[in-house]
């Protein structure tokens, strides 16, 4: 627990205002149903649902259309006069609710799924049905002049300008996808490997600077190294003073990792682990190329006891064009299947 020395400065802070909405602070129900999920199989069913506004068109004083997204998917809202309950925490009805809101803002509503007019049928998972909202809630209102859309894909800024607001920018579903896209990905290569008795082994970040390879990012420490210190262990009755115990600081610095291959071989030497692998965390100060960036990731891999070609070995070992150029290890007898 914390206490703010100016109560007014944290209230502030709580509310999130836009200009006149505040956020809501308090316990909200559960979605029942993604957006993503809802198709003609749902009519009839009622629904609760939270993502944010990303498109209002109102019709008249008694009917507007919103549509509702989430990083499953969009779902039209129907709002009319008759969504008499409202917001629960105000008397206004749903659609003055959401009618009030900028977009991009996030809700809950509640409602029940319907069939759209034939006429109104769009393309589609959620392209025949919409929800009539019986409840909506305002949960943290959007700013009236956000930097841009993220749904507007025909007027976006630059790249630099969208890397200043990239809590926007990760709305757009091609980064989204690309997000799920990457843990799928990484998903089945852990399940692939796993099969083939590998051990996913974590190295360390923090290590001993190495004059070969890429330039180092260097990372100061609070330990020092005092070689007067030494002096004074063997030589207790030394009166050097502070000062000059401080001049003779030596600073430490710890190197982040611009590759685990000191690491893993002493792992694989060691005999702990046969085969290694995992997804290394690398940092290079380089300047930036296309497939090179100062921080990424790469798969990285070891294995112990593997040969190609050799005295005792299989023909079904031998690698043929184009690697039968490659080789693996030396020529022990015997050796792993390959993957």
């Amino acid at each position: 627990m914390f206490r703010l020395r100016r109560p007014q400065l944290g209230w502030a802070l709580l509310q999130r205002r836009s200009s006149t909405l505040a956020a809501h602070l308090g316990p909200y129900k559960s979605r029942t149903h993604t957006c993503g999920e809802l198709d003609e199989t749902c009519v009839g069913q009622h629904v609760d649902l939270c993502g944010w506004v990303v498109q209002n068109r109102k019709i008249s004083k008694k009917l507007a259309f919103f549509v509702l997204q989430d990083i499953h998917g969009q779902v039209q809202l129907l709002a009319t006069s008759k969504s008499s309950q409202g917001s629960e925490n105000s008397g206004n009805g749903a659609l003055s609710v959401l009618g009030s809101l900028p977009l991009q803002s996030t809700v809950q509503v509640s409602g029940v799924v319907k069939r759209r007019l034939p006429s109104a049928v769009t393309p589609g998972k959620s392209g025949a049905i919409e929800v009539e909202i019986v409840n909506a809630r305002m949960l943290n209102p959007a700013s009236e002049q956000l930097p841009f859309l993220p749904n507007d894909e025909n007027n976006l800024p630059n790249e630099e300008f969208r890397l200043k607001h990239r809590h926007l920018d990760l709305r757009r579903r091609k980064l989204s996808s690309n997000l799920h896209k990457r843990s799928e990905i990484s998903h089945k290569i852990r399940n692939y490997l796993h099969s083939k008795n590998f051990v996913e082994v974590e190295t360390p970040m923090l290590l001993k600077s190495t004059p070969e390879g890429a330039r180092e990012y260097l990372v100061p420490t609070r330990l020092s190294k005092i070689g007067a210190q030494n002096a004074m262990v063997t030589d207790p009755e030394s009166k050097q003073t502070s000062a000059s115990l401080e001049s003779q600081v030596e600073p430490m610095f710890y190197a982040l990792s611009q590759s685990p291959q000191q690491p893993k071989q002493i792992l694989i030497s060691s005999g702990a682990v046969e085969r290694y692998f995992q997804f290394a965390r690398c940092f290079r100060d380089e300047d930036g190329r296309a497939d090179r960036q100062p921080e990424f990731t790469q798969i990285d891999l070891e294995m112990a006891w593997v040969s190609w070609g050799g005295e005792g070995a299989s023909g079904l070992n031998t690698p043929q064009r184009p690697f039968s150029d490659w080789r693996i290890g030396g020529r022990e007898k015997g050796s792993y299947e390959l993957l």
